[in-house]
C-alpha cells in the first residue's frame, strides 16, 4: 500500500488533498538532488506536461522538453522555463523522422540520459487518419513516436544508470486501455474493419503499457527500469477530439466532478514513478493515484484499475518486435543520398574502371578512398553515418561480436554460398564433388547459425544490426544455391535461421528493394541467376560478350558508389537513402554483402570468385 492511498480515498476534485507532482519530489527529498543529472519530457505545450516539468525543476536536473511548437510550449510554461537548466527541442510525433531529428539534437548535448517521461498523446481522434509514414494517428503520436525515440535514446539511458540511481523510462498512459488492447499485427492501423477512435485510443494506451513492461524485462537487469501509469482524469486540451456530447456528459457526471485532478495532480504519479524512492531499481507495473494498480474488470466506467491483458508477456513481445518492423526504416536509416546508376557487368572489367578497382568490381571514382569489399564498405558506413549506433552498438562486448559476425559472413558464408552457386548453377562443367562439397558447407554454415540464434531474435543484442542483415541476400538465394526437386524449403531444418530470415525479409524497405531489383533485370532482359535470357552459363554468356560489337552486350548491370569514395554500396527501398548506388543484380559466383540501412539491401561488392 502507498503512502498516498488515504489521500485518494475520498477524493473531492480538483484541489483536494491528493497530492500534486510538487508534494511528490518534496516528499522523497528531491529537491536540488538531481544537479547534473538529465531528465527528458515529452508533450510540455500544456496540462500535466507543464507540471511535470514545474516538478523536475525543482530537482536541478537538466531538462530537455520536446513540443511540435516550441514556441507554444514556451509560453505555456512561463516562468517555470529556466534558460540555464531547460532545452526545448522541436518533436512532432506524427512524423518519425521530426522523432530522429529530436533525438539526434539531443544527443548532441549529452550522452547520458537519466530519465525519460512519455507524456504526449493525442485522444480520440474522430477520423481514420494516417501519419505521414502510413500509421494510424494516435497509434502513431502516443506508441510508435515513443518507442522509436526511446530506441535512438536507450544507449545514453544506459550509459546514465548508476547505482545510486538507475534510470527510469515513465509511460503515460491511460485506464483508457481498458476499452480495447492491441490489434493483430496486420491490423494495428485498422487496414480491417471499421475504426472506431476509443478503439484506437484505447489501443495506443495498452501499448504504452507494454512497452514500458518489455523495457523492464528486457533492461531492468541493466539498470533501465519502466513504469506505466493512468495520470487520472484531468480537464487538459488532450481532450480536445472528444464530442459535445461526450464532455457533456463528463461534465455533468458526479463521479467524474469527484474525481477530477487539477494538472498538478494530474502530474503526480508521473513524477512519482520518476523520482520516487519506491521505484529505484526496479519497474514493470502499472500505476494509478501514486500506487500500484489493482485489477478489475472493466465495467464501462472511468476508472484507476487494470484488466486481465494489462500484462500480457507474449503481447507485450509481439508488439514490440512489430514497433521495430514499423519503425526500424526510420530507426535504422542512416540517410545517405543514392542515385541509381546501371553498368553493363563487360564495362567493369575493363579501362577506365579497372584503372581504379584492379578486383574489377563496382568502381568508384570519387576519392582517392577506394572500398570495393564489401566488409570493409560496411564498417566504413557504420563508422562515418552510423554515429548514433543504429544498426550497431558502442559498447565494447557488442561491438566486437558484430565484427565477429561480419567476419564470419565474409569468410564463410560468402564464399561458400557463392561457390555453391557457381559449381551447382552457372559452370558449364557439372561437377558431382565440388557440388556436394560447396551444398555441405552451405549446411554447415546454416548450422552453425541455427545454434547462434537458438532462442534468439538477432545475432547480438536485442536489435537487427549490420551483422544480421550482412547474411540476408545470400540466405534469400537458396533455393537456387541447392535445387530442391522433393519440395519443401531448405530452412525447415534450421528453424531459427528460418524465422530470423523471414523477419528480415518482411521489411518494407527489403521487399522494396527487390521490386527495383526485380524492374531493373527486366529491363536488361536478366533472369534471376543474373544471366541474360536464354542463356544456361557463363561460358555462354562470355561467348556471347566476345561476340557483341566491341565485346559490349546488355548484360549484367552495375553500381558505383559515389558516396565518400564508397565503393558497392547499395541503397534500396521505400524512403532509403542509402549509398548514393544500386546494384541491378548479383551472379550467383558474386561476392555480395549487405548492409542494410532499415532493411535495405546494402553494401555489394561484384566479381567472380
Amino acid at each position: 500500500m502507498s503512502c498516498y492511498t488515504a489521500a485518494h480515498a475520498n477524493p473531492q476534485g480538483p484541489g483536494d488533498s491528493r497530492p500534486t507532482a510538487l508534494q511528490i519530489i518534496q516528499d522523497n527529498n528531491m529537491e536540488g538532488k538531481l544537479v547534473g543529472k538529465v531528465a527528458i519530457v515529452t508533450g510540455v505545450s500544456s496540462g500535466i506536461g507543464v507540471e511535470t516539468v514545474r516538478a523536475l525543476a525543482a530537482t536541478g536536473a537538466t531538462l530537455y522538453l520536446t513540443a511540435r511548437n516550441p514556441d507554444k510550449a514556451r509560453a505555456a510554461l512561463g516562468d517555470i522555463f529556466q534558460p540555464e537548466t531547460m532545452e526545448l527541442v522541436q518533436m512532432d510525433q506524427t512524423s518519425l523522422s521530426s522523432v530522429r531529428q529530436a533525438a539526434a539534437a539531443i544527443l548532441a548535448k549529452t550522452d547520458q540520459v537519466n530519465i525519460l517521461i512519455a507524456n504526449a498523446g493525442v485522444m480520440a481522434v474522430r477520423d481514420l487518419q494516417l501519419t505521414e509514414d502510413g500509421y494510424e494517428l494516435q497509434f502513431a503520436t502516443n506508441h510508435l513516436a515513443h518507442f522509436l525515440f526511446f530506441q535512438l535514446l536507450k544507449p545514453a539511458l544506459l550509459a546514465g544508470s548508476s547505482p545510486t540511481f538507475q534510470s527510469r523510462v515513465v509511460m503515460v498512459a491511460s485506464s483508457g486501455h481498458r476499452v480495447h488492447g492491441i490489434n493483430e499485427s496486420d491490423n494495428y492501423h485498422f487496414q480491417k474493419g471499421a475504426y472506431e477512435p476509443w478503439v484506437a485510443y484505447g489501443q495506443s494506451k495498452t501499448a504504452n503499457i507494454y512497452m514500458a513492461s518489455e523495457i523492464e524485462r528486457r533492461y531492468g537487469s541493466r539498470g533501465l527500469h519502466a513504469t506505466s501509469l493512468h495520470p487520472g482524469v484531468i480537464a487538459t486540451s488532450l481532450g480536445r477530439h472528444m464530442t459535445e456530447e461526450q464532455i457533456h456528459d463528463l461534465v455533468h457526471d458526479e463521479t467524474v466532478a469527484k474525481v477530477l485532478k487539477s494538472p498538478a495532480q494530474g502530474a503526480a504519479t508521473t513524477i512519482w514513478g520518476a523520482v520516487g524512492s519506491e521505484w529505484e531499481g526496479k519497474g514493470g507495473k502499472f500505476l494509478a493515484d501514486c500506487a500500484e494498480a489493482v485489477q478489475a474488470e472493466y465495467d464501462g466506467h472511468i476508472g484507476r484499475t487494470f484488466v486481465s491483458y494489462t500484462y500480457s508477456p507474449e503481447e507485450e513481445d509481439r508488439l514490440w518486435r512489430d514497433s521495430l518492423e514499423m519503425v526500424v526504416i526510420i530507426l535504422e536509416e542512416l540517410s545517405i543520398p543514392y542515385t541509381i546508376r546501371s553498368f553493363k557487368f563487360d564495362d567493369v572489367k575493363k579501362p577506365p574502371f579497372i584503372d581504379i578497382n584492379p578486383n574489377g568490381r563496382v568502381p568508384d571514382p570519387n576519392t582517392n578512398l577506394t572500398l570495393w569489399e564489401s566488409g570493409a564498405i560496411i564498417q566504413y558506413l557504420i563508422d562515418i553515418y552510423d554515429t548514433t549506433h543504429k544498426i550497431s552498438y558502442e559498447t565494447l562486448n557488442e561491438k566486437h561480436l558484430l565484427n565477429q559476425y561480419l567476419q564470419f559472413q565474409m569468410s564463410g558464408q560468402g564464399p561458400y554460398y557463392g561457390q555453391c552457386g557457381w559449381f551447382n548453377v552457372l559452370s558449364p562443367e557439372k561437377l558431382p564433388s565440388a557440388i556436394t562439397r560447396y551444398q555441405n558447407e552451405v549446411h554447415r554454415v546454416l548450422g552453425v547459425l541455427n545454434t547462434i540464434l537458438t532462442n534468439k531474435t538477432w545475432l547480438v543484442g536485442d536489435k537487427c544490426t549490420y551483422a544480421d542483415l550482412a547474411f540476408l541476400p545470400w540466405n534469400n538465394r537458396l533455393d537456387m544455391l541447392i535445387p530442391r526437386d522433393e519440395g519443401g524449403e531448405i530452412l525447415e531444418a534450421y528453424p531459427w535461421v528460418q524465422g530470423w530470415q523471414k523477419r528480415m525479409e518482411e521489411r518494407e524497405s527489403w521487399k522494396r528493394s527487390m521490386e527495383v531489383r526485380a524492374g531493373l533485370m527486366d529491363e536488361q532482359g536478366l533472369m534471376v541467376n543474373g544471366m541474360p535470357k536464354g542463356v544456361n552459363n557463363i561460358r555462354e554468356y562470355e561467348e556471347l560478350i566476345a561476340k557483341s560489337e566491341g565485346g559490349k552486350l546488355e548484360g549484367k548491370g552495375e553500381g558505383v558508389d559515389e558516396q565518400e569514395g564508397v565503393l558497392g554500396c547499395v541503397g534500396i527501398g521505400k524512403n532509403v537513402k542509402m549509398g548514393k548506388v544500386i546494384v541491378d543484380e548479383k551472379k550467383e559466383d558474386e561476392d555480395e554483402r549487405s548492409d542494410e540501412d532499415a532493411g535495405v539491401l546494402g553494401c555489394v561488392a561484384i566479381g567472380r570468385v
